[in-house]
């Protein structure tokens, strides 16, 4: 039995891959690897964020900033 965090995690990748972005882990980042990259648990002055949303290797939006 998964978590209910881990199944919205799981949920949001899908739904970000299935727009075109790009998954990464914060510990194998590649801001190359497309346009749009979405990091997971990337970390900032505020917190852990649960994903980053970067195009053209510059920040767009995160979501789920945890302190």
């Amino acid at each position: 039995m998964t978590m209910p965090g881990a199944d919205a995690r799981e949920n949001i990748d899908k739904l970000l891959l299935s727009a075109g972005w790009q998954i990464q882990d914060v510990s194998k980042i590649n801001l190359g690897a497309g346009f749009g990259v979405a990091v997971r648990e990337f970390h900032l002055n505020e917190g852990i964020a649960g994903w980053t949303i970067m195009s053209g290797r510059s920040l767009r939006q995160q979501r789920g900033v945890k302190a």
